[in-house]
């Protein structure tokens, strides 16, 4: 990161949008390199080397560079003080000629020189390191995915400035207009992978990274692309609510879907299974392809039989357990015009 200080650097040109300022000739062989580590935001000062506050000085200049950049800070002359860089933040001290900030920001990071009295080299070098938090990391990427987990990918910050990152904490969301959490999400150290579990099947989420180090956490990276999981079949059963005979030969069945978020995919409808409870062979098959719908009538059934009667919904996956009752069709006759109701009796299947 820091470049070779002991060298001599001579006609370095930096050009700005205001002016152009020229440094040249300056011999900095083997001057003594002071090396400074502070925090981003403290109120900091440095001195300028060789002086004191009894120094005489008549002429002063501070100087900021770095591979760049080589910038005139400060000019003190004849008792007047021109701020040139930074004037918001930036003051000198009166009496020690010490450089000041109010606060110190990452970007002061840099080396800087105190030229007294047209002194044609400076008594050292002040090489100043500013840690901060982070940069923010990468866009996460998604890697690979199933029904119930993610696996995401980013990139590490690109200024870390001088403070390593510890870990990650990786934000979720659920679908495009959720509230953004973290869940616990951390990764153990500073890899830049992370298997997101606990997931729901056929669901939008979308991701961001935060960088963490000891100065605190980065501002969160750009989000992910949305992912929708993958499908699974049904976890949840409709609510069988009624059922009963409308005949001798039909059945009335009515039901509450499930909660969606069991659905687990698109939900295509029901799937509606009836058999002679006595008798072994295969049920006969109903599929109510329109989820709205929470009724049917079962006909062309047998006179006074008892029928178990199955409910489940389906999506492109499969079929989700089943709702079971029994319910027997009416006696039949003429002159029968008695409706019967069967109390609902559900069996586990």
């Amino acid at each position: 990161m820091w470049w070779c200080l002991d060298m001599v650097v001579a006609s370095i040109i930096f050009s700005t949008s205001s002016a152009n300022i020229f440094l040249s000739n300056i011999d900095l062989t083997d001057v003594p390199i002071e090396s400074y580590v502070v925090q981003a935001g403290d109120n900091t000062s440095f001195p300028c080397t060789g002086t004191t506050e009894y120094s005489l000085v008549t002429e002063l200049e501070w100087r900021f560079f770095t591979k760049t950049q080589n910038i005139k800070i400060i000019e003190y002359a004849k008792g007047n003080t021109i701020v040139a860089y930074k004037q918001h933040r930036i003051s000198l001290q009166s009496k020690t000629h010490a450089l000041n900030f109010k606060p110190i920001i990452a970007q002061d990071t840099g080396n800087y020189i105190c030229l007294v009295n047209n002194r044609p080299r400076p008594d050292g070098v002040l090489q100043l390191i500013v840690q901060d938090r982070p940069d923010p990391p990468g866009r996460p990427l998604v890697m690979g995915f199933t029904s119930r987990y993610v696996n995401l990918s980013w990139a590490a910050p690109s200024d870390v400035h001088f403070s390593n990152v510890l870990y990650y904490v990786i934000l979720i969301r659920v679908g495009e207009k959720g509230e953004w959490n973290d869940n616990g999400n951390i990764t153990p150290d500073n890899r830049t992978n992370y298997k997101m579990t606990g997931l729901k099947p056929y669901s939008v989420y979308s991701f961001k990274v935060i960088a963490v180090n000891e100065m605190g956490r980065s501002d969160p990276s750009q989000e992910s692309y949305y992912i929708i999981t993958l499908r699974e079949i049904p976890s949840g059963n409709p609510t069988i609510i009624t059922a009963h005979n409308t005949s001798s030969s039909a059945i009335h069945v009515s039901w509450r879907p499930p909660d969606l978020d069991t659905i687990n995919g698109e939900f295509m409808g029901y799937r509606i299974t009836y058999k002679q409870r006595k008798k072994e062979h295969n049920a006969s098959e109903i599929y109510i392809r329109d989820p709205d719908v929470k009724s049917h009538v079962i006909e062309n059934l047998e006179t006074y039989t008892q029928y178990l009667v199955s409910v489940a919904v389906f999506n492109p996956e499969g079929f989700g357990p089943a709702s079971t009752v029994l319910v027997m069709t009416d006696e039949g006759g003429e002159y029968c015009f008695k409706s019967i109701f069967i109390s609902l009796t559900f069996y586990l299947l």
